[in-house]
């Protein structure tokens, strides 16, 4: 994106530091050439679109994009002096934003590391209208990285930014998947290899920075600080020590708190509440987001030290285009202070704990936000859990000093306001109470800070050592105490990067067949070494997004050895090594150890969370009842290689048999029907013996299978089934051969990939249709199931899912009222996903009109009503997103229907209120029983799943 030519020869002369923040994104710099670097770190100003085709320059870059329309593109409402993009990133953004519903990118950090979507799929601006272009978190970022290498490139043209030492800073509590996404951002940006710093560190160091040469004044008798970063999206804590040493002050991090998707945003939404609650209506999507980013910016006005008494937040009329559409609501200064400080900084003791409600509360943008907003609870925890870091005996540490970032501390009555709680928290030995470190550039120390950790990693300064935070572990098979899952560890805490470490235990592999690595991480095992088993059941352990991949004998590194790969399908013993590298990112490789030197580096899945509860529960290797050897063999004898002298009856009793063996088929759990799909799958070819053969085949595939994800390993499974889809079916004038075809697919359909999902949908939507007066279209066999099929395709997007849905309202037509029918209008309007993303259903406003189709339908046939149950609730469900639900009065025309048709009040009650989907939810979307003991909710009521 940026087009300054390499100079990759040239040693840097600058180290740059990025905040890639979520309400602002800074720059700062530090020149090598100076005689002293660090006493002149500076801060690049960014120029950017102010106004309509007027640019500037500013302090900041906020972080927001703008989507024109192509009039306003053609009007040039994006000019800039190095040309025209498709946006407008900055202040001119965040302004449109408040003024043009649904065509602003805001809080994409949030998004990126929010592991239960695809976040390099085009899902923002989350909940806008139809035509307006979406982008990918991971796009998003790299745009706004690609603006500012713009605006470096242009103040310094021999010294183009990919070629400097670029520092990119990300919270602390970011995962590996996050942090990865954050380089590729960067690397699609034309940063090739940025450093990662977490926020926290980096605001300390630039406090470091400025009293460098005195900080043992400075620091005094502190000796733990405490530093509280509140920014835009996240919560981030850390602790840090400072102890005497000989040549000075030695710094070490202790630890870093968990993820807390809870800063700046959520007291956004908290004032728009507000404001909406004042004006008397609910808004769409659109207008919320609208409506958020003036509460941002009243907040920040009524909240900075020489603020106005008062400030109006503006509420968009519906249909309006432009601010002249709007009314306004008015917030005094004092109110809003009180308002932010009784509900994200009440007054609390130090064992008042988060809360944590069983049911969760509305997630207004589709984000998992913290469920308890206040920040002073979340400290009490952090403080409390890490006590043991300072000293064995401890429950509780107070700090001796805390160190504020983020701009809601420029109040002083909010900083005030949490320095007097974590105060009031217990006394020092000898009675002190707590320091503030000052930090007088709240929105630039992150940036500065950056480019001062650049400078230690030059020598240049105080190093704080400390190495990784978190300890990590892997999965291994087989139960602990209790029945609770293990894992080894492979990395420690405080591990220095640079160092690998091994961990002692081998693993035996199947080259080109897939194996899983199911990681963990944890930042409170303070003692773990590598090696050391560990019980994870605890909540102190992290799910990282898991590792499934398939070793290729033909692409595996060859080490100094030189000694040639085994061939394909060799067992190979192997080991995992891991390592902390230089940028700030985990690093994973699985090493034979058969002297080849054969080496495969392990990749995060970065497009799923891999938090499904179901992979804490089931192992790769489980017990298989004492049967299960007889109930392979009676597979093979039907699909085996050589054909068996097996008649007719033999192959129709093959599930009796397997019953006979294994128990009633309902019964069988989840590693036991997978195990009976790897003995299917190796038959895949002999399908085709007879019509029987393949018949039971696609009935007992998909029967094992299903529901295509929820196990290990299930996506490699369900991509090689997929291969049968493209061969087609072989007896096709076999009409029960078409049922078992198409409910294998349905059974399924939840574990393949979007683009398997449409190719399915392309080649099927024609026999959904009915067929026109005259024409010569054959009625497909199996049409029942098909429909079925088509419907459990909810990976597709929202187009194709309107474009099922007028093709099933037209059967509705000419076939009459078919239970089939409603269950597919139900499936495809869903508000709450069975499987896919929340951001592949259809808009509200498809779905309003699908549901007032649907009661007028349901009145035109009294004695139906019961069968028009599912789809209205589907349809009009509380997902606790504006993106995706209906309005009040949509929402009461379904209970009025529902009342009258005698439905459950379970029902009910998930129109009225956010309601997780449940188990028997679960069973009612799919069609069918699920597998036993398989749990598929994550309770996030997102409908997300771990894709594909």
């Amino acid at each position: 994106m940026t087009t300054a030519s390499p100079n990759t020869a040239a040693a840097p002369r600058f180290i740059v530091g990025i905040d890639l923040g979520t309400t602002n994104t800074a720059i700062s710099y530090a020149d090598l050439t100076d005689d002293d670097p660090a006493a002149r770190v500076r801060d690049l100003p960014v120029l950017q679109l102010v106004a309509p085709g007027e640019a500037a320059e500013r302090p900041l870059l906020p972080s927001a994009l703008y989507l024109p329309t192509e009039e306003e593109l053609a009007a040039g409402l994006t000019e800039l002096p190095w040309g025209r993009p498709p946006y407008a990133a900055g202040l001119l953004a965040r302004l449109r934003g408040a003024q043009v519903p649904g065509r602003v990118v805001s809080s994409a950090k949030s998004w990126l590391c929010h592991g239960g979507v695809d976040r390099t799929a085009p899902i923002l601006p989350w909940g806008a209208p139809e035509g307006v272009p979406k982008l990918s978190p991971v796009d998003v970022s790299a745009r706004y990285l690609a603006h500012l290498a713009q605006v470096w490139d242009r103040a310094f043209p021999e010294e183009a930014l990919q070629n400097q030492e670029v520092v990119l800073t990300v919270p602390a509590s970011f995962d590996e998947a996050a942090r990865a996404l954050t380089l590729e951002a960067a690397r699609c940006a034309g940063i090739p290899r940025p450093t990662l710093i977490e926020e926290p560190l980096a605001a300390f160091y630039d406090w470091t920075r400025r009293h460098r040469g005195r900080l043992d004044k400075a620091l005094g008798d502190n000796r733990i600080i405490l530093v509280v970063d509140v920014g835009g999206g996240t919560t981030d804590l850390t602790l840090i020590s400072a102890e005497p040493g000989k040549d000075g002050p030695v710094l070490r991090r202790l630890s870093v708190g968990r993820h807390l998707l809870l800063g700046g945003d959520n007291m956004d939404a908290a004032i728009a509440r507000q404001a909406e609650s004042r004006a008397g209506e609910r808004l769409d999507a659109a207008r919320w987001a609208a409506l958020v980013q003036s509460s941002r910016a009243a907040k920040e006005l009524l909240l900075s030290p020489d603020g106005p008494s008062e400030a109006s937040v503006s509420i968009l009329s519906r249909g309006s285009r432009l601010i002249g559409g709007a009314k306004s609501v008015v917030f005094k200064r004092r109110e809003l202070l009180d308002f932010l400080l009784e509900g994200f900084f009440p007054l609390t003791g130090r064992r008042d704990m988060p809360i944590r409600p069983k049911r969760l509360g509305i997630q207004e943008a589709g984000l998992p936000y913290e469920s308890d907003p206040a920040v002073t609870r979340h400290v009490a925890a952090f403080l409390s859990a890490h006590a043991k870091e300072v000293s064995e005996d401890m429950s509780f540490i107070r700090p001796d000093a805390v160190l504020l970032n983020g701009g809601v501390f420029a109040s002083e009555g909010i900083s005030g306001r949490l320095l007097e709680i974590i105060d009031s928290w217990g006394a020092s030995a000898d009675g002190r109470h707590v320091s503030l470190l000052a930090n007088d550039a709240l929105d630039l120390a992150v940036s500065r800070g950056a480019v001062a950790y650049g400078l230690v990693r030059r020598g240049l300064g105080l190093r704080i050592g400390g190495g990784s935070p978190r300890a990590y572990f892997i999965g291994v098979a087989g139960a602990g105490a209790g029945g609770h899952p293990q894992g080894v560890c492979l990395v420690p805490r405080h591990l220095e990067e640079d160092v690998e470490v091994e961990i002692p235990r081998t693993f035996n592999l199947l080259l080109d067949h897939p194996a899983r690595f199911p990681l963990f991480a944890s930042n409170l095992a303070v003692d773990a070494k590598p090696g050391d088993v560990a019980d994870l059941s605890g909540e102190e352990f992290e799910a990282l997004p898991q590792i499934e991949t398939v070793l290729r004998s033909e692409t595996a590194s060859a080490g100094q050895h030189g000694k040639p790969v085994a061939s394909s399908g060799a067992a190979v013993t192997a080991a995992l090594r891991a390592s902390l590298t230089e940028i700030g990112t985990l690093e994973l490789w699985c090493v034979a150890k058969d002297g080849s030197g054969a080496r495969w580096k392990l990749e995060f899945g970065l497009r799923g969370s891999g938090r499904d509860p179901a992979d804490r529960e089931t192992s790769e290797v489980a017990p298989m009842p004492k049967n299960f050897g007889e109930a392979k063999e009676r597979i093979d004898i039907i699909y085996g290689k050589k054909p068996a002298p097996v008649d007719k009856r033999d192959v129709k009793s093959l599930v009796r048999d397997l019953e006979k063996l294994l128990g009633p088929r309902a019964a069988w759990p989840t590693p036991v029907i997978r195990e009976l799909w790897a003995a299917l799958y190796a038959g895949m070819a002999k399908r085709r013996r007879s019509a029987d053969h393949e018949r039971l085949w696609c009935s007992l595939v998909g029967f094992a299978l299903r529901p295509g994800f929820g196990a290990p390993l299930d996506s490699w499974r369900v991509s090689e089934t997929f291969r049968v889809f493209e061969q087609g079916l072989q007896f096709q004038k076999e009409p029960h051969n078409w049922e078992a075809w198409w409910v294998m697919w349905r059974r399924i359909a939840g574990g393949l990939d979007a683009s398997a999902q449409t190719a399915m949908f392309d080649s099927v939507i024609k026999f959904v249709r009915p067929p026109s007066r005259g024409g010569k279209q054959k009625q497909a066999e199996g049409l029942q199931e098909l429909i079925r099929t088509a419907a459990s395709l909810e990976g597709i997007g929202a187009a194709r899912k309107e474009v099922l849905g007028q093709a099933l309202f037209d059967r509705l037509e000419t076939d009459g009222i078919q239970p089939h029918l409603l269950w597919a209008i139900g499936r495809t309007g869903a508000r709450i996903p069975f499987h896919a993303s929340a951001h592949t259903c259809i808009s509200p406003d498809a779905a309003e009109a699908w549901l007032d189709r649907l009661l007028k339908l349901s009145a035109s046939a009294p004695a139906k009503k019961a069968d028009f149950i599912f789809p209205v609730v589907q349809l009009s469900r509380i997902s606790g997103d504006r993106g995706r639900d209906l309005s009040d009065a949509a929402r009461m025309r379904a209970l009025d229907f529902l009342g009258e048709a005698r439905a459950l009040e379970e029902s009910l009650q998930t129109v009225r209120a956010f309601v997780p989907l449940s188990h028997k939810d679960e069973e009612k979307c799919f069609g069918e029983s699920l597998p036993p003991g398989l749990t598929l909710s994550d309770g996030s009521g997102t409908g997300v799943r771990p894709p594909a």
